[in-house]
């Protein structure tokens, strides 16, 4: 009797350490391609992208990355612009529109759904920025601003150059209460030199708006990032970083023989974070004394961050450009690339997944992703070309794939 029961203990042991080990689990990561990037107030270690690969999550704590797509109702796959709200994400993607994911159920819902191209009515509108308050949501887009409401998610009003703003491509948006501060610059098109673009100053309760340039020709007023230090706007204005006076509505230029070609212009408490070319053509991280306006310090990036974001903490800085993630301390500023490889597929349209007990298989557009589960506690990825389309059903037989 006590060998029968012996027996079953072992055999109990070897079925719970077979069967409760973890199993390879099979996330819809996707290409990165980040275009917006921003540090999670809320929740502490937590970094949101915005890219080809839709609503990405870094958690700087376990090195991890998670990817949420259209597999959650993202309205379309290239996310342009995300907003870190207290219970919300706020993304804005190319061509599909605006969307809200909610944290707890991890779906998003999607709004500003509307086509204005009769030649294209699939098209929405490019959405570059949004910025969510508790009366309205404001909603910068390739196609002017919007208001929605921030319960029904109901358009309310737009505006586009045809009321008065600068531009139609609404690139950056700051909220100082009284005024919504607009970057707008020409967006594309068959018109060349463009006409229009600026910094807009739109009064929310009269909804008039003023328009103010730099330079003499209205389309070398080309303005993409904007910040708000209290008294001024700074303005990233290829080819000058500049400065606007709220009290004077005057422009001045700073630190012009130092920065060319200004992409983004990022303020903190004490500093402003500003990425342009240097002398050397090369791109740099300049780091800004407010107060007296002069540089700091500043050190060289990859060159492919032509149009990166960045993002600061109270700690950090981090930047997203194309395929790669950098983070870096503010006391030293010496930046660290994020492993992003290991963790994304190399398309983003990943639409069937098969098994048998050796292997899985991931069916994707122009690709087929076998992952082999040799080991309970690790995959290894291959990656192998097929014809071209996008494969929508796998299924395993013996020793053939359909």
């Amino acid at each position: 009797m006590k060998k029968c029961i012996f027996i079953l203990l072992i055999l109990s042991g070897l079925f719970y350490s077979l069967y409760s080990q973890p199993k390879p689990e099979w996330r819809n990561y996707v290409a990165l391609a980040g275009r917006s990037i921003a540090v999670d107030p809320f929740r502490d270690g937590l970094i949101w992208i915005a890219g080809s690969g839709g609503l990405i999550r870094y958690d700087s704590h376990s090195n991890s990355w998670r990817s949420f797509t259209t597999a959650e109702g993202l309205s379309k796959i290239w996310g342009r612009s995300v907003f870190v709200g207290e219970d919300y994400i706020w993304v804005g993607t190319e061509g599909g529109g605006a969307n809200i994911f909610d944290l707890k159920n991890e779906r998003f819902t999607s709004f500003l759904q509307f086509s204005f191209s009769p030649a294209n009515p699939e098209y929405r509108p490019t959405v570059n920025v949004i910025i969510p308050g508790s009366d309205l949501i404001w909603v910068g887009t390739d196609y002017g601003l919007f208001s929605v409401d921030p319960i029904s998610l109901d358009t309310l009003q737009w505006f586009t150059k045809e009321d008065g703003l600068g531009d139609n491509y609404v690139y950056s948006i700051i909220d100082d209460g009284r005024y919504l501060w607009l970057a707008t610059a020409f967006g594309g098109g068959y018109i060349w030199p463009p006409d229009t673009g600026g910094l807009s100053r739109f009064n929310k309760s009269t909804n008039e708006i003023h328009n103010f340039t730099f330079w003499e020709r209205p389309g070398d007023n080309w303005f993409r990032s904007i910040a708000d230090t209290d008294d001024n706007i700074w303005v990233a204005g290829s080819p000058r970083l500049l400065i606007f006076d709220k009290e004077t509505e005057l422009f001045s230029t700073v630190l012009e023989d130092v920065i060319y070609g200004p992409q983004t212009v990022v303020a903190d408490e004490e500093d402003l974070w500003c990425i342009g070319r240097w002398q050397d053509g090369k791109y740099h991280l300049f780091r800004i004394d407010r107060s007296r306006k002069t540089l700091k310090e500043s050190v060289t990036i990859p060159s492919f961050f032509y149009g990166a974001s960045i993002t600061v903490d109270a700690s950090d800085i981090y930047m997203v450009g194309d395929n790669q993630v950098y983070v870096s301390s503010k006391d030293v500023l010496d930046f660290a690339k994020l492993d992003t490889d290991a963790h994304f597929l190399p398309d983003r349209f990943c639409h069937a997944v098969s098994g048998d007990n050796q292997r899985l298989y991931a069916g994707c557009a122009d690709f087929i992703v076998m992952i082999d589960k040799e080991e309970p506690l690790s995959m290894k990825m291959k990656n192998v070309p097929v014809m071209n389309g996008s494969i929508r059903g796998i299924t395993v037989d013996g020793d053939n794939l359909w």
